[in-house]
């Protein structure tokens, strides 16, 4: 199956440019890696993309966002109800 329902797909807009000076400690983010943003209420969990000429960039996408997915599904059981 490949359609939005399979997987989502991977958008370039979602790739956020945050000034440097936002993250006191930028040097220390973990480019390439993940991190949450936010407090645990609203935590939101970002791609740190690279850091470089004043800005970090964080990507929004899901890390699954634009791969094809495969599900290995086993039928157990098949439900008929009467259609009166």
């Amino acid at each position: 199956m490949h359609d939005a329902r399979s997987a989502r797909i991977r958008r370039q807009p979602n790739v956020e440019r945050v000034p440097i000076a936002s993250f006191p400690h930028a040097d220390e983010l973990p480019v390439g890696h993940y991190i949450v943003l936010g407090a645990p209420e609203s935590a939101l969990r970002v791609k740190v993309l690279k850091i470089e000429d004043g800005f970090v960039y964080f990507d929004h996408n899901h890390e699954l966002a634009g791969q094809n997915l495969n599900f290995d599904v086993t039928v157990r059981k098949i439900v008929v109800e009467n259609a009166m």
